[in-house]
């Protein structure tokens, strides 16, 4: 067997979506996990032909519906027995499970009934059986951990759902910039200048070619550096 999971990211998503909304159809699932209705389709068509998906019927709560009294019965059977055993156990109406378990006991049984007289006649039914050499009963007192898969499908590390790149898999949150981290400045690039076009005067500059200083053609550039101010010209003659 590959040790590939079966399940991934969205698979997960779509479980946990049908347990908490059991009669939730394929848009509404299509909205919950936010991917297209034919990528929810197959992946339910994909976990029924696999085997993990194996039925929508509703969970019935057995005491709810009238049959609080229920036990575990540890069942000792002959030896090649357990075919013929299966037929027993399926013809009584209050067995409700029944495993082939190893220990001291073969098959481990859940029963329920109505009541204790009730329940003493399940078991009556089942040590009559020609196959069952001893039964030990315990009755159940309450539910400490009512049956669930989820939390197991869970616990192992999942691969991402490459094929829906919509879907975000609400298990994985995105890094975040931990506070006083030191951000790098921004560099600035100044927009290049059109060839040709030459940079506007500043406002400021008041200043006109002149010819105060002796020995220059006429026109002379201003000799103020910049950045320049308002007033005259220091190179202009009173």
């Amino acid at each position: 067997m590959s040790d590939e999971p079966v399940l991934d990211a969205l698979d997960l998503a779509l479980l946990t979506t049908l347990r908490q909304s059991p009669r939730a159809g394929i848009l509404e699932l299509s909205r919950t996990v936010k991917v297209a209705r034919a990528t929810v389709q197959s992946r339910l068509d994909r976990m029924e032909r696999v085997g993990v998906i194996t039925g929508y019927g509703p969970d019935i709560d057995i005491v709810v519906a009238g049959y609080p009294v229920q036990a575990f019965v540890t069942l000792e059977i002959a030896q090649g027995s357990l075919d013929k055993l299966h037929r027993d156990l399926s013809s009584i109406p209050g067995v409700l499970e029944a495993y082939a378990t190893t220990g001291t006991g073969d098959v481990l049984c859940r029963v329920a009934a109505a009541s204790n007289a009730e329940l003493q006649q399940t078991l009556l039914q089942l040590n009559g059986s020609a196959w069952v050499t001893r039964s030990t009963s315990a009755v159940l007192l309450s539910t400490v951990v009512a049956p669930r898969a989820m939390p197991l499908l869970e616990s192992r590390p999942r691969p991402s759902a490459s094929r829906a790149p919509a879907f975000r898999d609400p298990g994985r949150e995105p890094a975040r910039r931990e506070v006083g981290a030191l951000v790098p400045p921004r560099r600035v690039i100044a927009p290049l200048r059109a060839p040709g076009r030459r940079a506007a005067r500043s406002r400021s500059h008041r200043c006109r070619p002149w010819s105060g200083i002796p020995g220059s053609p006429g026109r002379t550039a201003c000799p103020r550096p910049a950045p320049l101010q308002d007033g005259p010209c220091p190179g202009k003659s009173a």
